[in-house]
């Protein structure tokens, strides 16, 4: 990741069925599947690395 240094992967994925489950609860506190348009309530559009914003816009 661009401003902190971690290595990660980035989905683009479509919710199609069941619930989501937080199965690493020591690396992550909670998941959530969010529409794209209320990213934000999580998430400050400008700490979201460009490219995967623009991702996530032309796909909403």
């Amino acid at each position: 990741h661009p401003v902190t240094g971690v290595s990660c992967d980035y989905w683009l994925c479509e919710h199609l069925a069941g619930e989501a489950e937080n199965r690493d609860p020591i690396e992550n506190t909670d998941v959530a599947w969010v529409p794209i348009r209320d990213l934000a309530r999580f998430n400050p559009a400008n700490k979201i690395f460009p490219p995967i914003l623009a991702a996530l816009e032309a796909h909403a």
